[in-house]
């Protein structure tokens, strides 16, 4: 596929003449995601069964690489592991000629890592972005940030198209097909502080109501229609309904951090009910938070019908 190939770039309607591809693969190929996982594999094998990597417990599963396509994360928890680190990726780049980009690779320093000892000389941050998260040192600090950024993006969003011509319902279909669209990928990870719910829920208000009074408040909106209402999304409820799923999910992959954080908390089981929240540490918020909510819901089976504490919100992802 890949013997003799070349490519073209148009510009303002004129052709280039063609142009050898060497290196890399062809873009907009279907074959190109394949081959690329295929030529990286070898890579995150080494990095897996070398590494240190993370565990809850001395025998449990590792976690030393993280990858989505050439998004890669990897955790460096040993002194020793610098070297070994290094020596897999100049072999790597020695094989396929690609180049790990210093200028756009980032450190995390967690808990007690000193930051005097460079890793490859990649500089240190107390934050970086990863998959659209805002990873720092902390899981609640990571929440925080990337809730921070994602309400002011949406209320900068809804300030922008609140003067659009566009019926109640039609309005209300803009806030579930495209203002809140983002708030779904990042509550599966982070349950959303009230904070960010009391913001999201004024900026949903503001442009259903075009910055006047707000005319009816979003409880009865949020009613089915056959309840005379509109059927609204309850943000915080759907945001918690993804959050559990999205944990319940992860307990069953085994061979995770994230399964094995919750066998060693006993979260793969339905929790007492009320639940106990003290007994998980408050820097795991999320495994808290995870805790006392899975008390009220029914565990394993084909569909609750048992609501939430708040909102009386029955999802369908509880299935």
């Amino acid at each position: 596929m890949y013997e003799n190939a070349t490519s073209t770039i148009q510009i303002n309607g004129h052709q280039s003449g063609p142009i050898p591809i060497r290196s890399s693969v062809r873009q907009g190929s279907p074959m190109s995601m394949l081959l690329y996982a295929l030529c990286l594999n070898p890579l995150l094998c080494t990095l897996e069964n070398k590494l240190t990597g993370l565990r809850i417990k001395q025998r449990d599963p590792k976690t030393a690489v993280v990858a989505n396509a050439d998004d890669v994360t990897i955790f460096v928890t040993k002194h020793n592991d610098i070297q070994v680190l290094q020596d897999a990726l100049l072999c790597f780049e020695a094989a396929t000629g690609a180049q790990v980009n210093i200028g756009k690779s980032k450190a995390i320093a967690a808990g007690p890592w000193d930051t005097s000892v460079t890793i490859m000389d990649i500089p240190y941050h107390t934050e970086t972005k990863i998959l659209g998260f805002h990873i720092t040192s902390t899981a609640n600090g990571s929440a925080i940030k990337s809730w921070s950024t994602m309400t002011n993006r949406i209320t900068a969003q809804a300030r922008d198209a609140y003067n659009r011509e566009l019926s109640l319902d039609k309005r209300i279909q803009y806030v579930h097909d495209y203002l809140m669209a983002k708030v779904w990928h990042v509550a599966q990870i982070f349950p959303p502080p009230e904070e960010s719910v009391r913001k999201l829920n004024t900026s949903v208000s503001w442009f259903l109501w075009k910055g006047d009074i707000f005319l009816v408040p979003l409880s009865p909106l949020q009613n089915r229609k056959e309840e005379v209402g509109w059927s609204l999304i309850n943000l915080q409820a759907k945001c918690l309904a993804l959050f559990l799923y999205r944990m319940r999910i992860q307990s069953q992959w085994d061979g995770t951090i994230s399964a094995e954080w919750m066998r060693e908390w006993s979260l793969t089981e339905q929790s007492t009910n009320p639940p106990f929240r003290e007994r998980i540490p408050t820097a795991l918020g999320y495994l808290r938070r995870y805790d006392i909510e899975s008390a009220y819901m029914a565990h394993k089976v084909k569909q609750s019908q048992k609501t939430y504490t708040r909102g009386g919100y029955t999802p369908q992802c509880t299935k």
